[in-house]
């Protein structure tokens, strides 16, 4: 059970869209059996991780009971992590992902409920998908970026590609993640950055179930598959991305 209570609203947009995850799902399997299947056999983990706290669970998008009758959708982009690098299943499964994500964008499977202040709507979230549109209050933020604020994505997003590719000179077996991080971070601030405010990754043999975490001190070894993944900043501009 998910609640969302409404302490103050926004003069534009808002609206929160509810989409019915089962009738999603029986579309699903009328139109395309094969990715209802491939989305009900295949087990994906979804994880919340902090510094205080390790949530995970591992389930099918679409759980069925004996009977075949949907009683269950999870989809949630935020803590769902990737299949492991290599499966041979992993184009099958995201192509049936995808089709779910398109029928769960169809307007005649879901209401769109705007709450007023001290108002509050309790669904069933592993029915119901909930989302909120702030399509409105976003396009009022943005802002046409200036030739000089280009130059600065384009500096710092540069800088980290440099250093990036600085990586195999940088890094060796035997070093601890502790070690490749701090070295990354410092050739990062050499090529030119200010800060690197957001750095996380990990290190792994044959894939890597979970790249949003902080270093450990385990040791590289050979054939160890390593990803970086940085928010490094210019004069307050950012660049966000990632390799491995």
């Amino acid at each position: 059970m998910q609640l969302l209570h409404c302490l103050a609203a926004a003069g534009d947009g808002g609206t929160n869209r509810f989409v019915d995850g089962f009738a999603a799902a029986e579309r699903l399997r009328a139109e395309d059996p094969a990715a209802f299947r491939t989305l009900t056999t295949t087990d994906v983990t979804f994880r919340y991780h902090s510094a205080e706290v390790d949530l995970r669970a591992r389930r099918p998008l679409i759980e069925v009971d004996r009977a075949g009758v949907v009683r269950a959708v999870s989809v949630n982009n935020r803590s769902m992590e990737p299949l492991a690098a290599g499966r041979a299943d992993a184009a099958s499964f995201y192509a049936a992902y995808r089709a779910l994500a398109d029928l769960l964008d169809c307007d005649d499977l879901a209401i769109g409920i705007t709450l007023q202040p001290g108002e509050l709507v309790a669904f069933d979230n592993r029915r119901v998908g909930g989302f909120t549109d702030v399509t409105g209050i976003v396009s009022g933020l943005r802002m046409v970026k200036s030739e000089l604020e280009i130059d600065k994505h384009r500096f710092i997003c540069g800088v980290v590609s440099d250093a990036f590719d600085e990586l195999p000179n940088l890094l060796s077996t035997g070093m601890t993640e502790r070690q490749a991080f701090a070295a990354f971070r410092a050739e990062i601030v050499r090529q030119g950055a200010d800060d690197v405010p957001y750095l996380v990754g990990a290190t792994g043999p044959g894939g890597i179930e979970d790249i949003i975490r902080q270093p450990t001190d385990r040791e590289i070894v050979d054939g160890d598959m390593l990803i970086f993944d940085t928010g490094s900043t210019y004069d307050g501009y950012f660049s966000d991305f990632d390799r491995n």
